[in-house]
């Protein structure tokens, strides 16, 4: 038989052994949740390319941000797959116009400006010759994606949508 002395000595040490116990699973549950981030974050910024989506279909892009990477754009090029593309960031709002010279394959190239609002699509032919004409929007745009011919009408992308783009 349990002495009342004894009872309360193992109550106590039950109530001390849970304690410790709660607590070790508290920060058990802490460190897997702030590692579970960390790995979540990392995986993430390894994982996330540049792109732009509209309704629910996302486009990964290429990023051409020197005047060099503009120029060469994606010339020489036999093809790009269907869910790829380039941007081409400006460094300031204006009718950037854009030649298809030794660009090998037809493309849509959609300006977009302020705010991922689309100010113009237009679908343009390659261009073997030496001298290609310029192509300019009537608005002034800050990015200009360039994208396989007959992927914005396949999006359903118009003057006007706003897109998502991630850079």
């Amino acid at each position: 038989m349990w002495k009342e002395e004894d009872k309360k000595t193992l109550n106590t040490f039950i109530k001390r052994v849970s304690i410790i116990i709660g607590i070790k699973i508290i920060i058990i549950f802490f460190f897997f949740l702030q590692a579970e981030k960390k790995i979540w974050n990392t995986s993430t910024e390894i994982i996330q390319e540049p792109q732009f989506c509209f309704n629910w279909n996302c486009i990964n892009l290429e990023i051409a941000k020197t005047q060099q990477e503009r120029e060469l754009g994606l010339m020489f090029r036999e093809k790009i797959d269907e869910n790829k593309g380039m941007v081409f960031i400006f460094d300031w709002p204006w009718k950037h116009g854009m030649r298809m010279r030794n660009t090998l394959i037809p493309l849509d190239i959609i300006r977009i400006t302020t705010g991922y609002k689309v100010v113009d699509i237009v679908s343009l032919p390659p261009c073997y010759e030496e001298i290609c004409p310029s192509y300019k929007p009537e608005t002034d745009n800050l990015r200009a994606i360039e994208v396989n011919s007959g992927i914005a009408n396949k999006l359903e992308l118009k003057t006007g949508d706003i897109i998502k783009l991630n850079i």
